[in-house]
């Protein structure tokens, strides 16, 4: 791998949870990116997932000649619900979005694994979920 689609990300896994929502008949969850001002947020429907790209993180380059290092990138999701259990829930959606995620190749030689999850909290009566995933891969370029 040489280089990867910041941009791409996003939409990609997007596109990968919803049609997994597809799959498993799980009917009015929007999936949407993370939006630019969280704080004025308004949840669109009863539930919704949003997605996120978190950062890389890069290992110490192998050689000056060949510049070889491993890179592993993190997205996460936060999903937001009023339901806890049963359809549409939130352990439903976090199922869901784990089978979309794992083994899930972003990119050649980039194939995501579950890190962690976690309840955020709940707020007038909206239950947050975390989500974190990672993928890694060698980016080689030549000096």
């Amino acid at each position: 791998m040489n280089e990867i689609d910041l941009g791409g990300i996003e939409a990609s896994v997007i596109a990968r949870i919803q049609a997994v929502f597809v799959q498993v008949n799980l009917t009015g969850v929007k999936v949407e990116s993370y939006p630019n001002d969280a704080q004025s947020y308004v949840m669109p429907s009863n539930a919704v997932v949003l997605v996120r790209y978190r950062g890389r993180v890069f290992s110490v380059p192998e050689n000056r000649q060949f510049n070889a290092q491993s890179c592993a990138i993190e997205v996460e999701t936060f999903v937001m619900t009023r339901a806890l259990k049963g359809n549409g829930g939130a352990y439903q959606i976090l199922q869901a979005v784990t089978r979309a995620f794992v083994g899930y190749e972003l990119f050649k030689d980039l194939r995501f694994y579950q890190i962690g999850e976690e309840l955020i909290g709940e707020s007038d009566g909206i239950f947050i979920y975390n989500q974190r995933f990672g993928a890694s891969s060698v980016i080689r370029t030549t000096l």
